[in-house]
C-alpha cells in the first residue's frame, strides 16, 4: 500500500495551530496524512525548533506549508530536514538571507491595519488591539468569528520580529500562493511576502481574502 503524502501546516502570529481548521478536512479528503504544529511564538528560534521536530516525526515525503510570518518559520525549519520535498508559501514571507521582518517593515507603508498592532508588552510580546483586530487580522471574517479569534489571539514576541533569518538551502520545487491578505501592493508586507526573494519558485495563484482558515 502506497504512503500518503505529509502536509505539515504552520500558523502565523496572534493564532494557532486550530486556524487551519477548514483546511485540514480539504486535505485529508484528497488523502494527504495532515498535521498542524503549535509553535510558540516565544522566538523565532522555538518556532523553528517546535516545527523541526514535527518533520523529524513525519514518516515518508513531506510537504510544509507556512502563512505569513510561518513563512520565516518553514525557510529555517526546512534545513536539515530531508524528508521536507516542497515548501508552500501562503501570502507568506520570504526573507533573504540575514534579513528580519522589522527591516522590511521599515521599508515602505505600514500595511492595512498595522496600527491595532500594539506596543510589546512588559514580557516583550506583541498583540492586536481587539477593538482593531478585525481590520487587522481577518476583514472578511464573521463578525462573531472575528471576535472570538480576537479574544484567543496567541501573541508574537518581539524577538522574532528583530531575529535576522538564515534562508532555506533547500533544493526542493517551492509553491507560492499569495494575495490572500488584503494588503497594498505597494506597502512593506507585500514586498516581502511571497518567498519570491529566498529563491522560491513554482506555480503561482492568487486569492483574495484570509477566510480560508489561514492566520496571519
Amino acid at each position: 500500500m502506497k504512503s500518503k503524502t505529509n502536509v505539515v501546516l504552520v500558523h502565523g502570529a496572534w493564532a494557532d495551530g486550530s486556524s487551519w481548521g477548514k483546511v485540514i478536512p480539504f486535505l485529508q479528503q484528497t488523502g494527504f496524512n495532515v498535521t498542524a504544529a503549535q509553535i510558540p511564538l516565544t522566538s523565532l528560534a522555538d518556532d523553528i525548533v517546535v516545527t523541526r521536530n514535527l518533520l523529524a516525526a513525519q514518516k515518508g515525503p513531506t510537504v510544509l506549508a507556512g502563512h505569513s510570518y510561518a513563512g520565516v518559520v518553514i525557510s529555517g525549519a526546512a534545513n536539515d530536514a530531508p524528508n521536507v520535498k516542497a515548501l508552500v508559501y501562503i501570502a507568506a514571507f520570504g526573507l533573504d538571507e540575514g534579513e528580519s521582518l522589522d527591516a522590511l517593515s521599515k521599508q515602505g507603508p505600514a500595511p492595512a491595519g498595522a496600527a491595532a498592532v500594539r506596543s510589546p508588552d512588559e514580557n516583550g510580546f506583541l498583540w492586536i488591539d481587539q477593538d482593531g483586530f478585525a481590520k487587522a487580522f481577518a476583514a472578511d471574517a464573521d463578525p462573531v468569528e472575528a471576535r472570538v479569534m480576537a479574544a484567543v489571539q496567541k501573541p508574537l514576541s518581539i524577538n522574532s520580529f528583530h531575529r535576522k533569518i538564515r534562508a532555506t538551502s533547500l533544493e526542493t520545487s517551492a509553491v507560492v500562493v499569495h494575495g490572500c491578505d488584503g494588503r497594498p501592493d505597494d506597502s512593506a508586507a507585500s514586498r516581502g511576502i511571497y518567498g519570491k526573494e529566498n529563491g522560491c519558485h513554482g506555480p503561482q495563484s492568487s486569492c483574495e481574502s484570509c477566510s480560508h482558515g489561514l492566520s496571519p
